[in-house]
């Protein structure tokens, strides 16, 4: 057993201060979930951080709908603090995988950047054979463009077997935001202030 003994009232009542303030790190923790938050949405606004996500057809790679973002979830009590998303594909766009249908024979990929909802939405759509040397491509679903008796057609959608997404880790805490942490407990700890 160890133990210390303080004879300074000053000394004694630092110590009673901070075992005080170590029960009960509620601010503290409410501070880390709000700051980690942040953090997190900064990893969208940049791409990725510390390496950058590569990049997908899409303007901002997860950021379309912002449906990711936006789905940041925090909580904290008095001894820890939690940081999560209740989105089911959080877990495939962190840590990449691949993607295979379940109610479908394929998947169906927009080829278009304009195309918004799956094949279903557009009329008219036909079926044409993959090009040979395409792996996974199960076909193309397209649309005669052009009017009566044109042969001109627009590919709509790539049908895939599966989809390989690469790992864009989002739900990620950085080396500042460690840093950030230790500071700001250090400090409660002594003063009784975040700040």
């Amino acid at each position: 057993m160890l133990r210390v003994t303080f004879d300074d009232k000053a000394g004694k009542a630092l110590v009673s201060d901070t075992l005080h303030r170590a029960k009960d790190t509620r601010p503290v923790m409410e501070d880390f979930a709000e700051y980690m938050v942040r953090s997190i949405h900064k990893n969208f606004e940049v791409g990725g951080r510390p390496t950058s996500w590569k990049p997908s057809r899409s303007e901002k790679t997860l950021q379309d709908s912002a449906r990711l973002k936006n789905s940041v979830w925090q909580k904290s009590n008095t001894t820890s603090m939690q940081v999560g998303s209740n989105a089911k594909y959080g877990r495939i766009q962190h840590f990449g995988g691949v993607i295979k249908p379940v109610k479908a024979k394929a998947l169906a990929i927009p080829l278009q950047d304009w195309i918004k909802g799956g094949p279903r939405r557009y009329k008219n759509l036909f079926f044409l054979e993959p090009e040979k040397g395409k792996p996974g491509t199960v076909g193309i679903l397209a649309r005669s463009i052009g009017g009566k008796g044109s042969e001109e057609v627009q590919p709509m959608f790539a049908l895939r077997s599966s989809v390989k997404l690469p790992p864009r880790p989002w739900l990620l805490f950085q080396v500042e935001d460690r840093e950030y942490v230790a500071k700001t407990l250090a400090r409660y700890l002594k003063k009784g202030r975040l700040a």
